[in-house]
């Protein structure tokens, strides 16, 4: 009889004691499917590391790193597990959902990656508020989700193998490494399986990373996205279909990091983000003229509900 797949939970942590635990007994919670969790800790000082000395079962590694991306990549070198799952500190997986990722898995042997679906939530005095809801992603939904759509990362399940055929994540990006990572997966023909249930909750709070509103990390975020939609726009091999979401990726994101700056009062890094994205996309001016008020606020308004 073939053993059970092992799952490795790779979680960056700093500075989150208030809130690590709840992700620890989420994974404890998958008691029907074997398991390491590897907490990747960037040198906190505020507790976390004496709580997590609580759990022996965790592989805890402290010390610096260079951010989010970075404690990743260290956390799956270190991976012994067949099955590669990444969980912030501030979510939960879904209750014994790993056992119905590794029945899919055996179920489609081809497969390289299992996503599926996300729900938002907030807590309150008065219990729990789902916010929001998304579906898992397939093959042909990836390039949209990759870039304008909601990529729903930490609902993915990916066999080790991939970040030994499609590398690590770029630390060219520290805010949408994920989405690089995810675009070069498509590029890279992944076979990908939709699980149609929930498998991920993550917490919406403001010191969320993953989930937020508008707030001081926007003008980073939407020049991130900019840098990287600009990396594939002028690729030596592009994709037409990765070419066609990045065009609109870009030109909607140029848009409202405009806004956000002329808000802000910048206005010459305002017209700076306008002739940049007109020199990356000839057409850009025609397309702000063409673009009706209502639909670059319906943009902005989706962007902010449930960022990344």
């Amino acid at each position: 009889m073939k053993e059970p797949v092992l799952f490795s939970v790779i979680t960056p942590s700093f500075n989150r004691v208030n809130l690590i635990k709840m992700a620890i007994e989420s994974v404890l919670s998958q008691h029907d499917q074997p398991f390491e969790h590897i907490v990747m800790d960037g040198g906190s000082t505020d507790g976390t590391l004496e709580l997590l000395a609580a759990y022996p079962h965790l592989r805890v590694v402290s010390g610096p790193d260079r951010g989010l991306y970075d404690a990743l990549n260290k956390g799956i070198a270190l991976a012994r597990g067949e099955i590669i799952a990444q969980l912030n500190t501030d979510d939960v997986f879904e209750p014994g959902i790993f056992a119905a990722v590794a029945g899919l898995f055996a179920q489609n042997p081809e497969a390289d990656a299992v996503c599926g679906g996300a729900r938002v939530f907030q807590r309150h005095a008065s219990g729990e508020q789902t916010i929001k809801e998304y579906d898992g992603i397939d093959g042909d939904e990836l390039p949209y989700r990759a870039t304008i759509g909601v990529a729903i990362f930490n609902a993915w399940f990916f066999r080790r193998t991939i970040f030994e055929r499609i590398g690590g994540y770029s630390l060219e990006y520290p805010l949408v490494a994920d989405r690089d990572f995810l675009i070069r997966c498509y590029l890279g023909k992944i076979r990908v399986v939709p699980l149609p249930a929930i498998v991920y909750h993550y917490l919406q709070h403001p010191g969320s990373l993953t989930i937020q509103s508008e707030g001081s990390l926007q003008p980073p975020l939407q020049n991130d996205i900019l840098k990287l939609a600009e990396k594939y726009l002028h690729s030596q091999s592009p994709d037409a279909v990765i070419r066609k979401y990045c065009i609109e990726w870009h030109d909607l994101t140029a848009i409202e990091l405009i806004i956000t700056l002329v808000r802000q009062g910048q206005l010459l890094r305002a017209l700076k983000v306008a002739w940049s994205a007109a020199w990356h996309h000839p057409q850009w001016p025609f397309i702000v003229i063409a673009q009706s008020p209502m639909r670059i606020r319906n943009y902005i308004r989706k962007k902010n509900a449930a960022r990344r």
